[in-house]
């Protein structure tokens, strides 16, 4: 890396590193401190792979740069220089609300409502410019020391009039902070945001997230179907505000978070509840926090929430009002007079009557007796019950019986059709044996037989493109060229033949970045003379396998990619680690190794968001 990036960006000192490399600059020209991220790509990043990650860096750009907001994180330049794909910003002095929670635990209330009033502030003015953010967490909200927030990482954001990113059925985000419409890859709009706004306000209060796992499936299928636990310790408006921000249909919840932003305000205002005391009872305070106004009380816990002090917050009066003098935990602390004769009650003393509860008469209910005919009818349900059980599974049986012969049936047409495309491929007809591989993509083989078919396709298009070429065709020559690296997007020969062919033809911008996406490629082997049949998960020696046999064979290769993915990931490569750890699953998701490849991923997915907690 260079010391001065743009000519005017100068390195000071690196200050994170995971999918992007942030570092603390100097701005030359104008003096001022900066943070400029550079985009970050491992060396066995596919040639789709780094578009995609490029076309993720630039959105982030061009999101956050449109935004000229207090909360929200200035943008000063973008650019590519060399290579290297830069964003200069500005530079943040503080810690993440992920760092405050983990140091601090749950948060005071009043700070937790200035905290999420500021990011509806910014969710506001980025949703009227038609910026959908997708990824509130508490790791891309910063808080500085001037009590200021600011909103980062628009890298998966979403520009609403942009049609090339609007497409629904694509699932973004961070799962244990997504609306139950990014999950299920629904329409979204700024109430997903809202979502967002009251886990991460649950969060700060609680100390601890309203939607837990331990694995993306659990988490994911709490945030669908799960309802959240009381906010023990947090009053009733406010807790109100965070369910409403919760809830599972969109069309529940505030449609923009200026309202939601006004309502918080209200509640962090509106006065306690009480019940009446007209008859001297202590103040009740309603909500899920009123089983720790009097721990004295039997049936009461003799402890204190988190956050609360046995004076209540604050002071002895308590912040919201309520008059609390100081006791120890497990004690009576009785109301300040009694009811009946007004006098003031000592402390320490046996509570009032009224203060007991009144022990209720144990009562039996008399013994139940069934007659025989109804004992009868019961049997009689039971054998039916039982017989439809029993003629369930039987159909089960068959059905899956008459999948496994579906499935050799077909591996048996995939196995011909290859073998006719071969012998095409072998007599020089390309053109045919392309033709009938892609007729075997419609099969459905596995995922290894569906990239071997892909190569060969890679070779078949790079031979029909050499016969254009030949016949100087040069259009239709591009054209297979390009079929070619649709099928095998790495096979570099497919990309240094059509560079040359762009250049020739006056295309030197497109030859070069052909040129350049060769020398990146890993597969540089030539056509071969002629191909073989390719082998079947599912055929040994010419014979199906029992569904026994497949599994087990399915566990053995998932095994070995789940073992490649270890030794990828201790070479400090993650993302071959992740795609080796995501076909073991894929191979044997319910298999022992399939499993521990869930697990590993998980990991690395925690280890990546921890990463990206300092930009």
């Amino acid at each position: 890396m260079v010391d001065l990036i743009h000519g005017k960006y100068q390195i000071v000192r690196e200050i994170a590193r995971s999918n992007d490399i942030v570092y603390e600059a100097r701005d030359v020209a104008l003096g001022r401190r900066v943070a400029v991220k550079i985009l970050n790509f491992p060396p066995s990043l596919t040639p789709q792979a780094r578009r995609e990650r490029i076309e993720r860096f630039n959105r982030e750009a061009r999101a956050a740069g449109r935004l000229t907001h207090p909360n929200i994180v200035s943008v000063y330049e973008y650019g590519e220089e060399n290579g290297n794909y830069f964003i200069a910003m500005e530079y943040l002095d503080g810690q993440t609300i992920a760092d405050r929670i983990r140091s601090a635990g749950a948060l005071p209330i009043h700070e937790v409502v200035e905290l999420g009033c500021q990011v509806l502030d910014a969710l506001f003015f980025a949703h009227t410019n038609n910026v959908i953010h997708r990824d509130i967490k508490p790791d891309n909200i910063f808080y500085l020391s001037s009590g200021v927030v600011k909103l980062t990482d628009f890298g998966i954001a979403r520009i609403t009039e942009d049609q090339s990113l609007t497409a629904v059925g694509q699932v973004f985000g961070t799962p244990s902070y997504m609306s139950p419409e990014q999950i299920h890859g629904g329409q979204i709009d700024n109430r997903s945001d809202i979502f967002s706004v009251g886990v991460l306000l649950y969060e700060m209060l609680t100390g601890y997230k309203p939607f837990n796992g331990d694995s993306i499936i659990t988490i994911t299928y709490a945030v669908m179907n799960a309802n959240p636990a009381p906010m023990i310790g947090v009053p009733s408006a406010i807790e109100q505000v965070i369910q409403k921000a919760l809830q599972k249909n969109p069309l529940y919840r505030y449609p923009d978070a200026r309202q939601m932003q006004t309502e918080l305000r209200s509640a962090m205002n509106a006065p306690i509840q009480r019940a009446p005391t007209n008859m001297g009872m202590p103040p009740q305070i309603t909500g899920s926090w009123n089983q720790w106004q009097n721990p004295g009380v039997q049936g009461a816990p003799n402890q204190y929430p988190p956050q609360m002090s046995p004076a209540g917050y604050g002071n002895s009066t308590g912040q919201y009002g309520v008059s609390q003098p100081s006791y120890a935990p497990g004690t009576y602390q009785p109301a300040a007079f009694d009811p009946v004769t007004g006098q003031p009650i000592p402390q320490n003393q046996p509570p009032p009557a009224w203060a007991v509860p009144a022990r209720k008469q144990q009562w039996s209910p008399p013994p139940v007796v069934i007659p025989l005919w109804m004992k009868r009818l019961g049997l009689t349900l039971l054998l039916i019950v039982l017989s439809g059980v029993i003629i369930s599974v039987m159909a089960l049986l068959l059905v899956k019986s008459y999948n496994v012969s579906s499935s050799q049936a077909n591996v048996q047409k995939l196995n011909s059709t290859i073998a006719e495309a071969n012998k095409d491929y072998n007599s020089g007809d390309y053109a045919d044996a392309a033709k009938l591989l892609k007729s075997a993509l419609t099969m459905q083989p596995d995922p290894k037989n569906q990239k071997l078919i892909d190569t060969e396709l890679g070779y078949i298009y790079v031979e029909l493109a050499r016969q254009e070429v030949s016949q100087q065709n040069i259009a239709q020559a591009i054209s297979y060229y390009q079929e070619a690296i649709k099928y095998n997007p790495d096979y570099g020969i497919a990309h240094s033949e059509l560079a040359n062919l762009l250049s020739q033809s006056g295309h030197p911008q497109q030859a070069q970045v052909e040129q350049s996406l060769s020398t990146q490629s890993s597969n540089d082997k030539a056509p071969p003379n002629s191909i073989n049949s390719l082998p079947d998960s599912s055929v040994q020696n010419g014979t199906a396998l029992t569904p026994q046999q497949l599994l087990q064979q399915k566990g053995d290769e998932a095994e070995q990619y789940l073992e490649a993915g270890n030794a990828a990931y201790q070479s400090g490569d993650t993302e071959t680690a992740r795609q080796d750890w995501e076909q073991a699953y894929q191979d044997a998701p319910t298999l022992q190794p399939g499993i521990e490849a869930q697990q590993y991923l998980t990991q690395l997915d925690n280890e990546q968001m921890q990463g990206s907690s300092g930009q």
